[in-house]
């Protein structure tokens, strides 16, 4: 296709107020990408932050396909169209949480599967939520067509204000409630347009979406959650009310009263007290624990009745760890036991401050809070303990799969190896979880700590000892073999409480069901074979996938084997499936949706701009390939950062914004590499499998230093990448023709898109290690195809 005569003429270079406009735009999509998982997050479940972040890139993929459609129109009207994409987008973040929030348009996702028609909610919520991300997205790409001779600085610019977007997104979180931030964010792009409408006259009226949002700041959306959260159901109580509300970027930490809230996990039958009054603690509607009352003695008895008191009859305790303590119930089990030393692994600071503030004085003399991630903890703590206690396991009536996409990374083999390398002589590590039926949760838990002994060259049979209640399991792990002595006070200990022993030395199969009677009494063979010289077959043939989490796989509750669908469709039903791993389930639709959307996004220009041979091609494979490589390290750093800073949201603010802040660097100086385009891809090659092979060493050799200097470390560690990879797109751009700008924009875009979801799904089956891989391989196409060396563009003097 011809050049258009306006496309001939020499464009001059962009200015300041250009690129800053780019920049706070740019700074707003992606700070508003963030608030939406947040959002999400609380008024449905956290792993709809791949559907947001799926969402954006399409946004960004159909507006390099519309600006390919409409190109020559757009760019002579670039200096009216470019301020009014900036000012309908700020609207459309002002109105999209209202519009998905309405009452004809919320979805919810235990619905998906057995009411069709949410489906067609939850596609009506993507759009709202995709208008201002189009609309933005449209706004750079037209400065981008615009200004294609000078895209490392532009591209520089977009990624710099990115950057910038997501530590404004955190800072944001500290001070107000999530639904009044995207009215906030909107500020950017509504500055944005200001500045770059030339008019004075036209400025001022502009000036007046900026009025309408600072109204939309205090009057807010009502954000509704899903009736089948934890907080929905407890607010049905009588008199339930939320009697504080903290929010932070770790979520919106709310405690709940009612007359009518009573905490009893798997209590007792034998238990004969009126259960104790109790406040109940939220984080993003999801249930947290109890605050739990306890007088100034200490006397309290509701956690006495519980399978998790079995490792105090067991032997004396003096000194105690708590991971994942929450609000501290597993805390006063300890207290109530005459522990001289509590140390208690609390990651929310928030939730930590209630933990912390929650006993008599008498009692904080013995209790010390630590405010990190529990994994971290382990691996900077040296002391020992004679007892390390594990958060509950999964939910009473289980999750739905819900955790299925959750990274659990104290409950990987390597976490748990180091929980026993921290154990006293006769210290013990307890762990607890709800009976489910299938069997997944309980079988995948004795199945790793089993794996663990075998490692340290002990039988596993010597070592554990559980005990079932009617709906719970708690599991006990000794450094040293269990004697007679501790077999019979685990016997007495049921004997009083009416739980049953499932695991001991020498357990006899007429103990196992005393109280307690199962239906399908399969469950015991099934401990038995764990435990058995044929463990590793039997975990191989089971329905689900119950073979220990590693972290590099850190996916505790991912159980779904697809090899299995058939089977557990004829035993459980057709309608059963998505809730066996309903979030997975989640994950796959979204990805096969946006896969059909994006290869319609990008073959639709095609009818514009010509197939064009092998030319579009390698278009096609360049741009493409290097948006999925870009992705699956961002993935992946996210990943392998949290354990070393101590905090998912300090992991994912940190690498986003470094990785899109050093590209940018690297993208504003591109230019000067332009004869070395494929030696820059070679490197990034090259850098890849060094990271994948010397970043977990080197982190785990520093995770000791404070936390500014591993903050430091990171930064320092992702700067050399970020910066190389920053370099690919701009340099690809300047090697095109103007009406292939936007449409490679689009594939870029597009294919990220696909990617996030992709790297999920590899990481889940194959490990974060084999993501690396395929990110470099992701970069190795691009060397191989090349682009045509002799840019098209030739600057104004």
């Amino acid at each position: 296709m011809p050049t258009k005569p306006f496309m001939n003429q020499a464009i001059p270079p962009p200015d300041r107020r250009l690129l800053l406009a780019i920049g706070m735009v740019s700074m707003a999509i992606i700070a508003f990408q963030i608030c939406l998982m947040e959002i999400l997050s609380i008024v449905q479940w956290h792993h709809f932050a791949y559907m947001i972040i799926s969402v954006a890139l399409l946004g960004f993929g159909a507006s390099g396909t519309s600006i390919t459609l409409m190109r020559t129109c757009l760019l002579r009207r670039f200096a009216l169209v470019s301020p009014v994409l900036m000012i309908l987008c700020g609207i459309a973040m002002v109105l999209s949480v209202r519009v998905a929030q309405s009452a004809g348009v919320r979805f919810d996702s235990f619905l998906l599967f057995a009411e069709p028609y949410h489906i067609g909610k939850l596609a009506f919520t993507c759009l709202s939520y995709f208008i201002p991300f189009f609309l933005g997205a449209f706004a750079i790409g037209l400065a981008f067509a615009r200004y294609a001779q000078d895209i490392g600085r532009l591209y520089g610019a977009n990624l710099f204000g990115s950057g910038l977007g997501g530590i404004f997104a955190i800072c944001l979180m500290w001070l107000f409630l999530p639904e009044a931030i995207p009215a906030i964010i909107a500020f950017l792009p509504l500055l944005a347009a200001v500045l770059m409408i030339r008019s004075r006259s036209w400025a001022l009226a502009a000036c007046l979406p900026l009025l309408i949002t600072g109204w939309f700041v205090y009057h807010p959306p009502i954000l509704v959650m899903s009736e089948f959260k934890g907080l929905s159901k407890t607010l049905d109580l009588p008199e339930a009310k939320v009697i504080i509300t903290r929010n932070s970027p770790y979520g919106v930490v709310q405690v709940v009263s009612s007359p009518a809230l009573r905490y009893a996990p798997g209590v007792s039958l034998m238990y004969q007290e009126p259960l104790p009054l109790t406040w109940a603690v939220f984080n993003n509607g999801d249930w947290r624990g109890p605050l739990l009352k306890m007088n100034a003695q200490g006397k309290t008895n509701i956690m006495d009745y519980t399978t998790s008191a079995f490792p105090f009859w067991m032997g004396a305790r003096f000194r105690v760890l708590i991971l994942d303590a929450g609000t501290g119930a597993d805390v006063i089990q300890a207290l109530t036991h005459g522990v001289r030393e509590v140390n208690a692994v609390e990651p929310n600071p928030l939730i930590a401050a209630l933990l912390e503030n929650a006993y008599p004085s008498a009692m904080r003399s013995r209790l010390h809070v630590h405010t990190t991630n529990s994994r971290t903890f382990l691996m900077q703590d040296t002391s020992r303990y004679d007892l390390i206690a594990l958060p509950m396991l999964d939910a009473f009536g289980g999750s739905s799969g819900l955790s299925a996409l959750s990274e659990n990374y104290l409950l990987t083999s390597e976490a748990l190896t180091q929980m026993w390398e921290k154990l006293t002589p006769q210290g013990v590590l307890s762990i607890s979880c709800w009976l489910d039926y299938p069997p997944r949760n309980s079988l995948k838990l004795l199945a790793t700590v089993s794996e663990v002994l075998a490692r340290q060259g002990v039988n596993p049979k010597m070592h554990l000892a559980a005990v079932r209640g009617w709906g719970t399991l708690s599991v006990a792990v000794k450094r040293s073999p269990i004697t007679l002595g501790e077999s019979a006070r685990v016997r007495g200990f049921c004997e009083k409480m009416s739980f049953d022993p499932a695991l001991l030395p020498d357990i006899h199969p007429s103990e196992r069901a005393r109280f307690h009677v199962l239906q399908d009494y399969q469950w015991f063979s099934y401990l038995d074979m764990i435990l058995s010289p044929y463990r590793d077959a039997f975990l191989s043939e089971y329905d689900f996938h119950i073979t220990p989490a590693t972290d590099n796989r850190p996916y505790f509750s991912q159980f779904l084997r697809w090899r299995s669908l058939e089977r557990l469709r004829t035993i459980y039903g057709q309608r059963a499936i998505p809730f066996f791993e309903l979030s997975y389930l989640i994950l796959i639709l979204t990805m096969a949706q946006i896969t059909v959307l994006s290869l319609i996004l990008i073959v639709l220009p095609l009818r514009s701009i010509g197939w064009g041979g092998k030319h579009r091609l390698k278009i096609l494979i360049y741009f493409s390939c290097i948006g999925v490589g870009y992705m699956c390290v961002e993935v992946v750093m996210i990943q392998r950062l949290i354990l070393y800073l101590g905090n998912p949201i300090y992991s994912a603010s940190t690498v986003i914004s470094a990785l899109l802040i050093f590209s940018g660097l690297g993208s504003s100086v591109s230019a000067r590499f332009s004869k070395q385009h494929r030696l820059v891809l070679a490197g990034i090659v090259a850098l890849i499998l060094l990271y994948a092979l010397l970043l977990t060493p080197f982190l785990s050799g520093t995770i000791a230093l404070p936390l500014v200097g591993r903050l430091i470390l990171a930064l320092l560690a992702i700067a050399p990448l970020a910066f190389c990879m920053g370099m690919p797109f701009p340099l690809g751009i300047a090697r095109l023709s103007a009406e292939d700008v936007p449409w490679s924009w689009g594939i870029n875009s597009c294919l990220s898109v696909v990617s996030v979801p992709l790297a999920s799904i590899i990481a889940v089956e194959m490990g974060f290690s084999w993501v690396m891989i395929f990110s470099a391989l992701a970069y190795v196409l691009p060397f191989m195809v090349g682009l045509r060396d002799k840019p098209v563009f030739t600057r104004a003097s």
